[in-house]
């Protein structure tokens, strides 16, 4: 599994533990990747700092903000999955609609503002109880019930069309929603 807050070693959270048949394929070799160590806070500020003594960039930063808060989306290609959208990027972000946490999305293979992150986190959740950072927002809430959040989720994701490769590879990672 190649999500750095989910152990390697996890297991959905209906796994059943006890002596089991696997494929050969099951026993694969891993996901094996360095840690690159870049303290990105710190690059941030060294940034801004660059940036701070840019003349003129005050004003090309708030005209910037200024176009940006006038921006009106009539609808965009999700650069993860390619899938075609007629309607704005919030209409089913997860952050939004479930309550998702920024750190958890920040996380995520897939993008939180299309149907391919609604797929992702649905499939995710089979893993709720590993998953070593917070998930929503008001999980620590008294009377949060994951197994509710789990079902909506995944009704979301049955009325959310992705492509098929997308689909496979989602089922290969995590297993099916």
């Amino acid at each position: 599994m190649s999500y750095d807050f989910i152990d390697d070693n996890a297991r959905p959270d209906n796994y059943t533990y006890g002596h089991e048949v696997h494929d050969p394929s099951w026993w694969g070799l891993g996901t094996h990747r360095e840690d690159d160590g870049t303290d990105w806070d710190a690059v941030l500020e060294d940034v801004e700092d660059v940036v701070a003594d840019v003349p003129g960039m005050n004003n090309l930063l708030n005209e910037a903000e200024r176009i940006a808060d006038s921006y009106r989306d009539f609808g965009f290609e999700c650069p993860v999955c390619g899938l075609r959208h007629g309607h704005s990027s919030d209409k089913h972000d997860v952050r939004d609609f479930f309550a998702v946490t920024e750190e958890f999305v920040d996380k995520m293979h897939k993008s939180p503002y299309c149907h391919c992150g609604v797929h992702e986190l649905a499939r995710l959740l089979n893993y709720f109880r590993s998953i070593e950072i917070q998930v929503f927002e008001d999980q620590d809430e008294d009377g949060f019930d994951i197994d509710s959040r789990k079902r909506q989720v995944k009704s979301a994701a049955g009325s959310a069309p992705i492509p098929d490769r997308v689909r496979n590879e989602l089922d290969d990672q995590l297993g099916p929603a």
